[in-house]
């Protein structure tokens, strides 16, 4: 069974291998090898080339996975129209697709409390008509790079 990541404690891990004791350092090099071999990933599906940078998101909503924002490459949005108001079709659609990556992710082997919760909330925006385009272009980031880590592991 795989173990998921915990963000602050990868934080804390590499926070650590800066440190004047050899020991720690090397301490925390195996618990960080650890952690991402137990959950099934590999440091090349987890760290961001820097090819991607275009891919970087701005408008990512979700402070713990903010550092981590990736969005679909080549989909680039006008300044200002990111969140205009939707035809009731387009928004029909729209949130179609968003269900349909949400249950994806929610059958996902290693998803955490954490992210189930937050994609529960996405559902419940949705039912409350408050789905935005900048939502779905981070459903389909997050998606990307969970379907990349596990073709990785």
């Amino acid at each position: 069974m795989t173990e998921p990541l915990e963000r602050a404690t990868l934080i804390e891990q590499l926070e650590k291998l800066g440190s004047a004791e050899d020991e720690e350092a090397l301490a925390a090099a195996r618990q960080l090898h650890g952690m991402v071999t137990d959950a099934g990933q590999s440091w090349d599906a987890l760290i961001v080339p820097e090819d991607d940078e275009e891919a970087l998101s701005e408008d990512l909503e979700d402070e713990d996975l903010e550092d981590e924002g990736l969005e679909d490459e080549g989909e680039e949005e006008p300044a200002g129209e990111a969140d205009e108001p939707l035809s009731p079709e387009a928004q029909q659609a729209q949130n179609a697709e968003a269900l349909r990556i949400i249950e994806k992710l929610l059958a996902g082997s290693n998803v955490s409390d954490a992210l189930r919760e937050e994609l529960e909330g996405y559902k419940s925006d949705i039912d409350e008509d408050e789905f935005t385009a900048g939502d779905l272009r981070y459903l389909k980031a997050l998606s990307a790079r969970l379907g990349k880590g596990a073709a990785a592991g």
